[in-house]
């Protein structure tokens, strides 16, 4: 598990599971995300960083943050797919090849080649922002950091089976029907969880 995770960082817990399964281990995804908790591989981050009037200077910052040989989570990455924002300057092109990481700008005007990103865009204004009237740049903080919280552990995907990205070990094989359902919500309830209590 630790290989797959190690040589596949941006595989997830769940496509992990599954490879685990094509090798005939059969594991749940719950399992998977403890067991690389414990390791300290964590699940790759949505929001790379948030400013008012992003300039090639701050593009630069978050790219040494986000490539620092420590922690940084492009660090051992040998590219990096990205939109043609004119953020993407040639000075950050030289940054990243340094880091030995090669930068792939999608073609023009094609947002199916970078479906996750739009995905979440999509999600995240549709379910969040569009709710609020945005005053300033810790506003928009607070509220994109509730939501990425909503959309890692109490959001159902489609796409996975209508289930959670991370789940609670004790809720993970728990199908009974008995028990108090629990609300939980953020944002004064535009974001909700229903969870039930053990019975």
């Amino acid at each position: 598990m630790l290989r797959l995770a190690n040589e596949n960082l941006g595989w997830g817990y769940t496509k992990i599971r599954d490879a685990l399964r094509g090798l005939n281990v059969e594991i749940g995804r719950t399992i998977v995300a403890n067991i690389l908790a414990e390791a300290g591989l964590e699940p790759a981050p949505v929001i790379a960083g948030i400013g008012v009037n992003p300039d090639e200077a701050w593009m630069m910052q978050v790219t040494r943050n986000l490539s620092d040989s420590t922690d940084g989570f492009l660090s051992t990455a040998k590219f990096l797919v990205h939109d043609r924002d004119p953020l993407f300057t040639k000075t950050w092109e030289l940054l990243l090849n340094s880091d030995g990481i090669t930068s792939v700008a999608i073609p023009a005007q094609s947002p199916n080649c970078d479906p996750h990103a739009e995905r979440f865009i999509k999600s995240i204004r549709n379910e969040c922002l569009d709710h609020f009237i945005v005053f300033g740049e810790a506003h928009l903080r607070q509220l994109v950091q509730q939501y990425v919280a909503h959309y890692n552990a109490e959001r159902f995907h489609q796409t996975m089976g209508g289930k959670l990205l991370t789940q609670n070990a004790d809720s993970a094989n728990d199908n009974s029907t008995s028990g108090t359902i629990k609300t939980h919500s953020r944002l004064a309830g535009t974001l909700k969880f229903y969870q039930r209590s053990a019975a």
